[in-house]
């Protein structure tokens, strides 16, 4: 199947054309590499051993989302080449970054590039950590009563990732075990709602785990 990188305004708009694009293709399995600080050749590494397994549909595949793959070390990014090169089974591969100068050209040369054009992150970062910061300031159970915002899977799955977003923002800012802990827990309930786990239930669990 093919490869793609996404590149230009946000972030959010990057993970957004990923999505369209697998849910253009009926993919309905996708695993996520996620940029914490750093891709990891261990997170390569255990993307090999996931995908030696077989799709949950064979016919339609599945799908892989390296996001922010200028992250990528030089050891991950000549280990995910291979991958890249031989993927098991048929999976398709989406990559993204601001600038596809900041991805290592030989990955570039094996993706079909669609920039999305320039647009400031600024009022993104600004929404994305204000409403983390909002839900980390309220008792567990507004948190729970917040959730009958969420209708559905696309909105849930939106949410971990504007809550995602600023939780790396936070780490960066200023890296502490509580702040990793929480993006871990924000990638574990967008992990299990990728994968189909119950909405309501995925998302309660990530409530349950957030501290200021």
């Amino acid at each position: 199947m093919h490869a793609y990188l996404i590149t230009g305004k946000s972030k959010q708009d990057r993970l957004r054309k990923a999505q369209e694009i697998i849910a253009q293709k009926g993919i309905s399995e996708t695993i996520f590499i996620i940029a914490v600080n750093k891709i990891t050749i261990e997170q390569i590494r255990d993307l090999k051993t996931k995908l030696s397994y077989s799709p949950s549909d064979s016919k339609k595949g599945r799908a892989v989302v390296v996001e922010e793959a200028n992250f990528l070390t030089q050891e991950a990014a000549n280990a995910f080449l291979k991958t890249l090169e031989e993927p098991a089974g048929k999976t398709m591969f989406i990559l993204t970054a601001p600038n596809a100068d900041q991805v290592t050209e030989t990955l570039c040369s094996r993706c079909e590039i669609i920039d999305l054009g320039t647009i400031s992150d600024k009022l993104d970062i600004e929404q994305d950590v204000k409403t983390l910061d909002q839900l980390l300031s309220i008792k567990v159970s507004q948190r729970l009563e917040y959730l009958d915002q969420i209708k559905d899977s696309e909105s849930a799955n939106h949410l971990c990732q504007q809550l995602l977003f600023a939780a790396h923002q936070r780490l960066i800012a200023k890296p502490s075990l509580k702040s990793l802990r929480l993006a871990i827990s924000i990638e574990k309930a967008r992990q299990d709602i990728a994968v189909n786990v119950n909405t309501k239930l995925a998302l309660v669990d990530m409530f349950l785990n957030f501290s200021p």
